[in-house]
């Protein structure tokens, strides 16, 4: 009956949650990819992004406010009209649109151009009433402020990349393919002065009527008489095509590609390539003024500032965007998350605020949260532990110099903990970290992943479709025969028997066996994607995150994993999941791409008069039945621990020891409170057979 009611109490749970909303955490509320940026030079400045996004800014980028409106999908770029102290807005939109504000960006309209449905990823805004606009396929022109519209493409069949008009009449576009063509009268006519100058996607910035440049691949060139010539400043001012460029004067120049920030001081004859955020994969608008200041559109709501000239940057946007690999909570308060680029991070209130606690160099593709002081990361090649809330930390394992290679993946059971590595090794501990052993996996290829159901059992998971299985805690491995030749990249199980397998590629399928690895049957999912990793919080419900660089998502599953349904999306690659669950309630939370935390709870809220309850420290957790418990030093001989099944009915209260066990206990999800009178501390523990 316990079974029973715990199957029911659970699926109400999911179905409960599907209708609750998710929070997101860290590191900003709104978090997107930023396409472009403009500013004048009286502060006023405008960002647009992907999900809708206006940015204003009325000081220069100090501060930044969004903006609600009226567009639809992504604003793809930004113009703002000469001499109107940033009041004319011109946003290039999807589906053939703009949008403009002759205020400031108080107020909005839309036009639709007319033209054949694309996205608007060009602007040039001489004027009051003329602009031009274009996509990929075609270049319209409005002179009476967006009312109507007329094609002015210089020729079918091309994909246009650049668009610059000095005035109403004079002006430029430049194709994919290389070619650059010029009018003289807004539009109507068009010559190519300059043909087979160039082959490759090219971009165009003009100063006046003959002195221009063009950014072409990895070239950089200029004109001074109008482009009927170009001369070769240097053939390898880029690492590959430029997103944008702009100039600030006569001498400094700047440009964004891929992660990068191009600058340039003597007019284009030589350029320095830097990487001011790590955390952003992709640059795009870029914008300078003639006072040294630049900014930069880019991912994870990256909004990058200079004030020398583009040598240096900070995000006007602050936080850390990091890419997150692991998410790990040892109970519904207290959790840490760790990532790229060093990136550790603490919370012991559920997430609502994150301690930023990073000092390691390389990426922490594992960790370990033990309580609210201890953590494990994996970094590199070494194995970091903190017992003070990472104020400090000590080496563990590895980072001097020998063959462990970088440490991919952790796990934990019955105080034995497992970490796997790129040499194709996994390393076991059984004193906390004091020694290792280098286990006979008989492999020398990369392992990415390791789990271990039980004490005994164990899978680790790696390139070429790898699948080793240990049945003796590690002491022997032997290799399974794959469902799949593609890599894998994580395995979980339930238990010795049943488990799951997730390929480290793009795929709409996940494998499941339910006799430890022996057979496996392919699951097909709703949707495909990079499947990270997957939790259970019952033997039917469970969740599995991944998605694309460009879209977080989560599936969720009732029946055991027969059946997926697309559950939630967001922003970004989500790689890693914590669920936690006690008699109040649960807590799911999932980590990625920009440093992205995001929270589903269905949690009751004490009233007021409640005493406060601490964390209680377990540990191993989750645990096959032997449960270490932290007992504070000055517990009186009175306390006593509590048992609580996920429905909240006390099962049995013992009196307070440091060694439980619960190993009569059926799998599944239970509260453990340590009660001393009137203090109490709690954690929840899953049990796992």
């Amino acid at each position: 009956m316990k079974k029973i009611a715990l199957l029911i109490g659970l699926l109400a749970c999911l179905t409960h949650l599907h209708a609750q909303e998710w929070i997101r955490q860290h590191p900003v509320e709104l978090l997107v990819q930023l396409q472009d940026v403009e500013m004048d030079p009286s502060g006023l400045g405008f960002a647009v992004g992907d999900q809708e996004t206006i940015l204003r800014t009325a000081d220069l980028g100090a501060t930044w406010e969004t903006l609600d409106a009226p567009i639809a999908g992504s604003g793809l770029e930004v113009a703002l009209t000469s001499g109107t102290n940033g009041q004319q807005v011109w946003i290039g939109l999807n589906g053939s649109q703009v949008a403009y504000s002759a205020n400031g960006g108080t107020d909005w309209e839309i036009f639709q151009i007319g033209a054949p449905a694309s996205a608007v990823a060009l602007l040039s805004t001489p004027s009051g009433n003329t602009v031009f606009a274009g996509s990929q396929t075609w270049i319209y022109k409005t002179i009476d402020g967006g009312t109507t519209w007329t094609n002015i493409s210089p020729q079918t069949g091309l994909n246009w990349s650049s668009l610059f008009f000095l005035d109403a009449s004079t002006g430029w576009a430049g194709a994919s393919s290389g070619e650059v063509f010029h009018t003289t009268d807004g539009g109507t006519t068009w010559t190519e002065p300059s043909q087979g100058q160039f082959s490759e996607k090219v971009q165009i910035h003009f100063i006046d009527a003959t002195h221009g440049y063009a950014a072409a691949f990895k070239s950089f060139f200029e004109t001074t008489n109008g482009g009927q010539s170009w001369q070769l400043l240097t053939g390898s001012a880029f690492a590959f095509h430029v997103e944008e460029f702009d100039l600030l004067d006569e001498d400094r120049f700047v440009a964004t590609s891929g992660n990068s920030v191009y600058f340039s001081a003597d007019g284009g004859l030589q350029w320095e390539r830097f990487v001011p955020f790590p955390y952003a994969y992709q640059n795009r608008g870029i914008c300078g003024l003639p006072d040294g200041q630049v900014w930069v559109a880019g991912s994870h709501t990256m909004l990058g500032h200079s004030t020398d000239g583009g040598e240096s940057y900070a995000d006007q946007i602050p936080g850390n965007k990091n890419t997150l690999e692991t998410i790990d909570f040892v109970g519904l308060q207290t959790g840490w998350a760790g990532g790229a680029n060093g990136t550790i991070l603490r919370t012991v209130d559920h997430g609502q605020s994150w301690e930023d606690v990073s000092f390691l160099g390389n990426r922490s593709w594992a960790g370990r949260a033990v309580s609210a002081d201890e953590y494990w990361a994996c970094a590199g090649d070494t194995i970091f532990r903190t017992v003070d809330g990472g104020q400090s930390w000590q080496v563990l394992f590895g980072g001097d110099g020998g063959n462990t290679g970088d440490f991919t993946d952790l796990a934990e059971v019955d105080g034995k903990v497992y970490v796997s590595n790129y040499n194709g090794k996994v390393y076991r501990t059984t004193d906390d970290g004091a020694t290792w052993e280098g286990l006979p996996t008989q492999h020398d290829d990369w392992l990415l992943g390791v789990h271990f159901p039980d004490a005994n059992t164990g899978y680790a998971v790696g390139l070429d479709s790898t699948i080793l299985k240990t049945t003796d805690g590690g002491d022997s491995w032997v290799r399974l025969t794959a469902p799949t030749d593609k890599h894998i990249g994580r395995a979980y199980f339930l238990d010795a028997e049943h488990g799951w397998i997730m390929s480290s590629v793009t795929s709409n399928e996940i494998y499941y066996t339910s006799d430890g690895g022996q057979s496996w049957e392919t699951v097909s999912l709703p949707v495909a994607g990079f499947w990270k990793n997957m939790r259970f919080a019952d033997p039917n419900t469970g969740y599995l995150v991944g998605g694309l660089a460009s879209e977080g998502r989560v599936l969720a599953t009732v029946d055991g994993g027969q059946n997926w349904e697309l559950s939630y999306t967001t922003y970004g690659l989500l790689n890693d999941l914590s669920w936690r669950q006690d008699a109040t309630g649960y807590r799911l939370w999932i980590a990625g791409f920009g440093g992205n935390i995001e929270l589903m709870e269905e949690v009751e809220v004490s009233t007021p008069e409640a005493p406060a309850i601490e964390e209680l420290s377990i540990f191993p957790n989750p645990t096959t039945g032997n449960l270490r418990v932290q007992l504070p030093a000055d517990l009186s001989q009175k306390a006593v621990i509590r048992i609580f099944d996920a429905l909240g009915r006390q099962i049995f209260t013992i009196a307070a020891v440091a060694e439980l066990d619960l190993n009569g206990l059926p799998a599944g999800w239970y509260t453990l409170r340590l009660e001393d009178g009137r203090q109490a501390r709690q954690t929840s523990v899953l049990i796992e057979r």
